[in-house]
């Protein structure tokens, strides 16, 4: 099916601009692991990063008068480099459709195609979120195609955490577990998590389902007033209380869900917990084949990030809505994130 590219009623520079302010003003909550993995725009189609030694100091050692100075050791830097995986979407505007535009006017067949550039552009947004969770729970992303022409039939980026950063509680979060300590868990967590990076995690993400557990643990609960008053329930101030009082990360819940092939589909496990630092990585926006197009419009440092544009198909005769982008979250500090599975 031959396509061209149209300008009959919205430009490619107009469909690229509401597209790339559909994912920015898209409504608070809906997809906010940015916060951990923020965008950039790179001028390239490569992702590329340098991952210098972790926060630890390697010191020297003391000397007798007259001896020789020790040689020191440089710490090595890691430099990781690969390429952005491309992602599209279209939408038809049919012939049914246009005949029943046709006696509108130029504003309503102009805001059809907004509603499409909208929907092609929150698509796009949607899966680099679920690739979001993925490296920050996983480290790794997996992509997998739309069907098998294109290939992609679960390739892995893989950022390489430590093994250690990845670990399941002996005792898991259920409130009918008495022997459940939260605690006492995420204490030795944050104790490996600094021996490794020499920093300290800042947030605990999790879900809504593993704070609710850590509501009603006893243990939990006691560590609020000792075996006094212990209350039947927290709540999310007194458990965030608890956990400052020992110098712990707070809680924060990511429960963002997706639409997959029809199915509701979770962005971040529900069992799990992610103590994460800044620094982790961002998601890097590349420029893609269609930015380049003269026909699309965009100047130099306009072209990285997703775009949009009308193309025509004369048989049958269809306008089509396209987005695209060249894009993948980066994780540059894999050991920036320790991951533990809590619950069944």
């Amino acid at each position: 099916m031959a396509f061209s590219l149209i300008h009959d009623y919205v430009t490619p520079a107009e469909a690229s601009g509401y597209a790339r302010a559909s994912i920015a003003n898209r409504p608070e909550n809906t997809f906010d692991l940015g916060r951990f993995l923020p965008d950039e725009l790179v001028d390239d189609i490569d992702y590329s990063f340098s991952r210098g030694p972790n926060g630890l100091v390697e010191v020297s050692e003391f000397r007798t008068y007259d001896a020789e100075a020790r040689v020191g050791r440089r710490r090595g830097i890691t430099k990781g480099k690969g390429s952005l995986p491309p992602i599209s979407e279209k939408l038809p505007l049919g012939e049914e459709m246009t005949l029943r535009l046709r006696n509108a006017d130029l504003g309503s067949y102009r805001d059809q195609i907004f509603n499409d550039v909208e929907t092609t552009a929150l698509a796009i947004a949607g899966r680099v979120e679920i690739a979001k969770g993925e490296a920050i729970f996983n480290a790794k992303v997996t992509l997998v195609g739309a069907g098998d022409e294109d290939g992609l039939k679960g390739i892995d980026i893989d950022y390489g955490r430590n093994p250690a950063h990845t670990v399941t509680t002996t005792e898991l979060w259920d409130p009918t577990n008495a022997d459940a300590d939260p605690i006492t868990d995420i204490g030795n967590w944050v104790e490996t998590f600094y021996n490794t990076n020499g920093v300290y995690p800042t947030v605990l993400l999790t879900s809504r389902k593993v704070r609710s557990n850590l509501l009603r643990i006893q243990k939990m609960r006691t560590a609020l007033n000792g075996s006094a008053n212990v209350p039947d329930l927290l709540t999310i101030s007194q458990l965030n209380e608890i956990l400052q009082g020992f110098d712990l990360p707070g809680v924060e819940v990511n429960d963002a869900s997706v639409l997959r092939n029809g199915s509701a589909v979770r962005v971040t496990p529900q069992n799990k917990v992610a103590l994460l630092a800044p620094g982790l990585g961002n998601t890097q926006w590349g420029v893609t084949r269609e930015a380049l197009e003269p026909g699309y419009g965009l100047a130099n440092g306009e072209q990285a990030g997703i775009v949009s544009g009308n193309y025509r198909s004369e048989d049958p005769i269809v306008t089509w809505t396209k987005s695209s982008a060249i894009v993948a979250p980066v994780v540059k500090n894999p050991d920036y994130s320790f991951v533990a599975t809590v619950t069944a």
